[in-house]
């Protein structure tokens, strides 16, 4: 690519840019000979007879000066006039502000172009002269006027005189000019609107080359056109030559950034407040972090302005012995709703918005078509229900024939929907529908909603969608084969009913609630605390041994005539954890009904030391209690409690 070395330079803000009239002419301003020219026709006649007309303009305006008893108001006057006035256009020196990367700009211009061009930059400085370096600030961009400003009329560079003063010794050791030469030895310069012919743009080159020798770095010199001995010159000197105006330049590394700055800034890393400036010029607004590699990458991006939505644009080329075109038709033609572009088929892949690239490395293109539906709406069915308002997307995935494939997205899930006439409210009299979440379920509240509008569309209960109170969708006949997944909503649809129970129990709220760690077993123990209720539970025959036998014989003999139960409490409260909330429980307890003990051996004795405690119908019950006294082993009970044994 042309002039790329210069462009890579500059993104990487590492080059001065140096500006000269020539840069100005498209606004109507003069060069130096013209500006002599129109200085000279403004003498009186009088005055014409002692000066010759030249288009030298130092040289005339040197001899103006003595002319006029060495004084400059005719020159300042002459200068005001044409300068002072608000340029018809300033579009180049606009598109020059809208390149964050020249941190440092240099200009022999008296113009307000820049002024203009800049105003809003909110990080802009113009340096005139010694007394503004202590103010430089370092994150702004500056402008450094060598040839003075209108401003200042007393510091202007204009005369023979005054460049010979400019450059003596002791003006060379001002601190103004010491900070031109730093500039200058630290940066790559570009210089834009010179003539080789300029007796200024001559006297800077001869400094820099004297000052600087072989440790300055690269020079480039843009012009339009330039002879052989020019050309020989500025090689002489070190300095590349570039054909091209300094508009033609600008819009060239405009190009040029718009297709490499953001790219650049993942594989190279860069200026982050470089990054957001150059956002900003473009209306995009950049969320930025750093990525593995230590350099830039972008969270986010979006329109810098509400009212003006970003651009965005994907662009790339097939090879040439790709077989993707056909599906890439198919897919425009609405025949398919995916597309899968792979490396093997893709180069010069890159993400766009506004008209600058974003991403460049993609290696893989995949395509889904936008839903053809998506806004709120209400459900509406036959058995009197009424879901909540929430958000719906419709998808077509794919066209078989005369009948079509529907992915719904509401309420973190995902639905799709198979077999449906592509007239969307004629469908088939059965269609099949397949379920799964997107993402963890925001809150019961959502998740109760999703439930019984599934449970109902799986059980082919007529309804009726409506979006902003206007009739949306009718599925008159739909029917659904039954499944298991008929079942596995009804439980999740009773899982959510029993969370918002315990919301309320607790004072607590579910959120991001992810059914991969549903636990029913637990929830059915925290309902049971809850509600009071106790859950049965199929009992086995329960061994115990040791001298404690006797005694548990004994007290079945004093109640022989009664029911006997036994009771167990658990040495510790349960706390579960249940969707990352925790929830106290209390002890579990064990209650065994219609005791039955039976001797299984005897001691020395003849007194049983190991019995078989049973029941007649083989059920147990569990429930859950605060505020008890947990024991090891079991407590006797007779039908009415009045009386217990620990054993």
């Amino acid at each position: 690519m042309k002039n790329e070395e210069l462009f890579k330079l500059i993104l990487n803000e590492d080059v001065v840019l140096f500006v000269g009239a020539g840069f100005s002419l498209y606004a109507g301003y003069k060069n130096g000979r013209d500006l002599a020219k129109t200085i000279y026709n403004k003498l009186s006649e009088e005055d014409k007879n002692y000066i010759s007309e030249t288009d030298n303009l130092s040289e005339l305006t040197e001899n103006i000066y003595h002319l006029k008893n060495q004084n400059n108001e005719l020159l300042i006057e002459c200068l005001k006039d044409i300068f002072e006035k608000e340029p018809p256009t300033y579009h180049v020196h606009k598109l020059l502000s809208e390149i964050p990367h020249f941190k440092n700009i240099i200009t022999t211009n008296y113009d307000r172009l820049f002024e203009y061009g800049f105003k809003n930059v909110r990080k802009f400085q113009i340096i005139k002269s010694s007394q503004d370096i202590p103010t430089i600030k370092n994150d702004h961009i500056k402008l450094y006027k060598i040839h003075g400003d209108l401003d200042n009329p007393e510091d202007i560079i204009l005369k023979k005189s005054d460049y010979e003063n400019y450059f003596s010794d002791n003006t060379e050791e001002s601190i103004f000019w010491n900070s031109i030469k730093d500039l200058l030895a630290k940066h790559h310069v570009l210089f834009i609107g010179y003539s080789l012919q300029d007796i200024n743009i001559n006297v800077i080159f001869d400094k820099i080359s004297k000052e600087l020798k072989e440790s300055r770095k690269k020079a480039f010199f843009a012009s339009p056109s330039i002879d052989k001995v020019g050309k020989n010159r500025l090689s002489a000197m070190n300095i590349e030559f570039i054909q091209s105006t300094g508009e033609e330049t600008l819009n060239a590394l405009s190009d040029y950034l718009n297709e490499s700055y953001f790219p650049s800034l993942w594989e190279d890393g860069g200026n982050t407040n470089t990054a957001l400036e150059y956002g900003v010029k473009n209306n995009i607004s950049l969320s930025i972090n750093q990525n593995e590699n230590g350099n830039l990458d972008f969270d986010s991006i979006k329109s810098l302005n509400p009212k003006t939505p970003l651009e965005l644009n994907l662009k790339f080329d097939l090879q040439k012995t790709s077989i993707k075109q056909s599906e890439i038709q198919s897919f425009l033609n609405g025949e398919r709703n995916k597309l899968l572009i792979e490396p093997n088929d893709l180069f010069n892949a890159g993400f766009f918005a506004n008209g600058i690239k974003i991403r460049g490395d993609i290696i893989a293109i995949t395509a889904v078509k936008p839903p053809f539906f998506d806004d709120k709406i209400i459900l509406e069915f036959d058995d009197g229900y009424e879901s909540s308002e929430f958000n719906l997307k419709a998808s077509v995935l794919n066209k078989p024939g005369d009948t079509v494939e529907i992915k719904f997205e509401f309420l973190d899930y995902e639905l799709i929907v198979s077999n449906l006439k592509n007239e969307i409210n004629k469908p088939t009299p059965q269609v099949t529908i397949k379920a799964s979440p997107i993402r963890a379920i925001s809150n019961v509240r959502n998740g109760i909603d999703l439930f019984e509008v599934f449970y109902r569309i799986l059980n082919s209960v007529p309804f009726r969608a409506y979006s902003d109170d206007k009739l949306k969708y009718s599925n008159n006949g739909m029917k659904i084969p039954p499944s298991e997944d008929t079942h596995k909503i009804a439980e999740l649809l009773q899982y959510f009913k029993n969370l918002k129970i315990i919301e309320k129990a607790f004072n607590i709220k579910f959120s991001q609630i992810d059914l991969n760690k549903a636990n029913f077993q637990q929830m059915n123990d925290i309902i049971a605390f809850v509600q009071q209720k106790v859950i049965p539970i199929a009992t086995r025959d329960y061994v115990t041994k040791g001298n404690h036998c006797p005694a548990i014989i004994q007290s079945l003999e004093m109640y022989k005539e009664e029911k006997i139960s036994f009771k167990a409490v658990g040495e510790t409260e349960l706390e579960y954890v249940l969707h990352e909330q925790k929830i106290n429980i209390g002890h579990r307890i064990y209650l065994i009904p219609n005791v039955k003990v039976i001797p299984d051996s005897f001691d020395e004795n003849g007194l049983p030391d190991r019995i078989i405690i049973t029941n007649t119908d083989k059920k147990a019950y569990i429930s859950f209690q605060k505020g008890v006294e947990p024991n090891s082993g079991f407590f006797l009970l007779h039908e009415d409690s009045s009386k217990s044994d620990k054993q």
